[in-house]
């Protein structure tokens, strides 16, 4: 998309505005940019920042703006949500996948941080232990503008393994600074290896030890957390349409009590295949939960009643078990929660079998749903599994719902260079927050009005504040695209 730089001004200009919360100068902008020939004429692009912003502000200026005018910004604004979404409609033997991501328990009441928003509080956390080499790290972390708690437990884990194997470490030390010798060795001539001192080895361990036991800590609210307009929407759809298969990379436990409310019962598979046969609720939560357990030795996974782990921790009668004992074995159990590492399916083989059934389920669907999930190439495992389902099923449909625009373009680039002729209206868009959008969405699957209608409200005699910014606005503003 092009954009110009004036209306990439206008646009920072009105964000400005937004964050004043003075919204009728933002809608004078909005306005004489919707109302440019060139923007009009689709010579030039609009930016998707201004339906975002539309939308934010729409309710705010309706009230003292004329209808017409909003009804030309309406008729000018792109579409957040791709029209063909309101066209789905579900088969009575089609089956629909709805894919969780971080972003679909962000909303109230659940007020799940997302991944991004993690490391900061991982730091609080570690402050409190007051070790100097957390702090050093925190530093230098904050100095080299790290900020992806992905990038960190990445690290800690390879630095752990290469410091205990000198023959990987020297061959990183070889990858990454020696990639050619500067003069030949004379012959017979032994090649030093980098080599760590065993103190330093333990320290490292000690390190990714400690940032992995602080990262299951950040657990905490999602304990607590509670199901969002969003996860209630899902647990309507599958009430109305059961062949339908929940799959979430989420932790917390907002859709399994949701559903439970509902008293719709559901089954995990937790390390089993497939089955066709299951009359239940498919709810495949891929990285974990809060409620399962590991066990390090006998690598015997276990579920534990939801409700139960979190009125014991509530009532403090139970403290959340970052580690425990295994009654089969005697070693070490941990929760099971594979944490944000850039190979997080090549280390917990209990989860290989939960993967293979979550691949067969996207394969076996008709429509997928993929609610706040940023498709990071940090989970190539979940990209792969939907480029190939796409690529399988030529009328396979994939919505995208989440309030980043640049998401399914995305999307839609990959799976273009992927396969020939790819056609990118089976890739549905839909930028607004999925607490809003799911409940309509689930309305119009079952045929039903998206959203009631809300009536016209009557426009004020008085002067309304907006018409001094939108005076003023126009000596600045014109109609021409030497303005936009």
């Amino acid at each position: 998309m092009a954009f110009s730089e004036r209306q990439l001004m206008h646009l920072s200009r009105a964000r400005e505005s937004v964050r004043k919360k003075d919204f009728d100068e933002a809608f004078a902008t909005i306005y004489y940019v919707v109302s440019d020939d060139h923007i009009k004429s689709g010579k030039e692009d609009m930016h998707p920042g201004w339906a975002e912003m539309w939308y934010e502000i729409r309710e705010h200026v309706i009230k003292s703006a004329p209808q017409t005018l909003i009804d030309e910004i309406d008729k000018g604004i792109p579409p957040l949500v791709d029209k063909s979404l309101w066209e789905l409609r579900l088969g009575d033997e089609e089956r629909i996948v709805v894919l969780l991501g971080a972003g679909a328990s962000k909303p109230a009441p659940s007020n799940i941080p997302v991944v991004s928003e993690l490391l900061p509080q991982l730091w609080k956390r570690a402050a409190k232990l007051d070790r100097e080499d957390l702090n050093a790290l925190s530093r230098w972390c904050e100095a080299n503008a790290i900020i992806d708690i992905e990038d960190l437990l990445t690290a800690a884990h390879i630095a752990n393994f290469a410091a205990k194997s000198r023959g990987v470490l020297g061959l990183l030390d070889y990858f990454l600074f020696h990639r050619q010798e500067r003069e030949p060795r004379p012959s017979g001539l032994r090649v030093s290896r980098s080599v760590v001192p065993q103190s330093d080895i333990s320290a490292v361990a000690l390190l990714q030890g400690t940032l992995e036991t602080l990262f299951t800590l950040l657990m905490e609210p999602m304990i607590s957390a509670q199901p969002n307009a969003g996860h209630k929407a899902i647990v309507q759809l599958v009430r109305y349409h059961t062949k339908t298969t929940i799959v979430t990379t989420n932790y917390d436990g907002c859709i399994d009590q949701a559903l439970e409310e509902a008293a719709i019962p559901c089954e995990y598979f937790i390390g089993t295949s497939y089955p066709e046969s299951s009359s239940d609720t498919h709810l495949m939560k891929m990285h974990g939960s809060i409620n399962w357990s590991y066990c390090d030795s006998c690598q015997e996974m276990k579920k534990y009643d939801l409700k139960t782990v979190r009125e014991s921790y509530e009532r403090d009668t139970l403290s959340y078990p970052v580690i425990g004992i295994c009654k089969n074995c005697g070693g070490q159990r941990r929760p099971m929660i594979v944490p944000p590492l850039s190979f997080k399916f090549l280390m917990f083989p209990p989860l290989t079998g939960l993967w293979d059934a979550i691949g067969c389920a996207l394969d076996n669907s008709s429509v997928i749903v993929v609610v706040g999930y940023s498709f990071s190439e940090a989970d190539p495992h979940i990209i792969k599994m939907i480029n190939r389902t796409m690529g399988s099923d030529s009328k396979k449909k994939l919505v995208i719902v989440d309030t980043d625009p640049a998401i399914a373009d995305r999307v839609k680039t990959r799976l273009t260079a992927h396969f020939d002729n790819f056609d990118t209206s089976r890739v549905i868009r839909a930028i607004r927050d999925c607490d809003e959008l799911l409940p309509m969405l689930c309305n119009s699957l079952q045929g039903m009005p998206a959203q009631k209608k809300t009536p016209k409200k009557k426009q004020s005699a008085k002067k309304a504040p907006w018409l001094q910014y939108l005076l003023s606005a126009s000596a600045g503003l014109t109609n021409s695209h030497a303005t936009i």
